[in-house]
């Protein structure tokens, strides 16, 4: 209030979004490796997050935007884009689809897929580095090594800036195989 007594009032909202959105590709072909003659792949993509206000984006390329609208309010919001077509080179190609929320949290997804030339084949599983076995593309899904050796733990000495508390990790511990 001032010397007049007139008042003034300000209503500020606002909100925080921690979360990243989510993408998910589908249609991708069963291999990476497309054969030369084989049209290029038609995928479409899902994209959800917390805020309705999302952007995706291809190479680069924003392909989808979906404005934040009136009530401005946390609303969950999912839509699948459609028709996505890969244009694929002879040889390695890589498309990186990126998604954007309200807040500037983003999550990629990249797809790998490899356009054989005219006359090449697919290498077989065997000769592939991981032998044709699926990598995992989640932490919690763990590799264990096919011939384990004797492995040891190497811990630091614990000390006032690196303490030793059960059930914390420990800077500096070294794991071999």
């Amino acid at each position: 209030m001032d010397n007049a007594n007139n008042t003034a009032k300000f209503k500020r909202t606002i909100m925080i979004d921690t979360t990243a959105p989510d993408v998910e590709v589908s249609g991708l072909p069963a291999s990476k490796y497309v054969e030369h003659n084989q049209d290029n792949p038609i995928v479409d993509v899902k994209v959800a997050d917390n805020f309705d206000e999302i952007r995706l984006y291809l190479d680069g390329d924003e392909i989808y935007y979906q404005e934040f609208e009136e009530p401005f309010e946390m609303r969950g919001f999912e839509q699948v884009i459609e028709d996505i077509e890969l244009e694929l080179k002879d040889g390695p190609n890589q498309f990186v689809f990126e998604a954007v929320d309200l807040a500037g949290n983003k999550t990629a997804k990249t797809i790998e897929l490899h356009k054989l030339k005219e006359g090449e084949t697919a290498p077989d599983k065997k000769d592939a580095p991981d032998k044709g076995k699926p990598v995992p593309d989640k932490p919690s899904q763990i590799v264990k090594p096919e011939n384990p050796g004797k492995g040891k733990v190497e811990v630091p000495t614990p000390s006032p800036t690196n303490p030793a508390i059960p059930g914390k990790p420990v800077i500096g511990g070294k794991l071999t195989f």
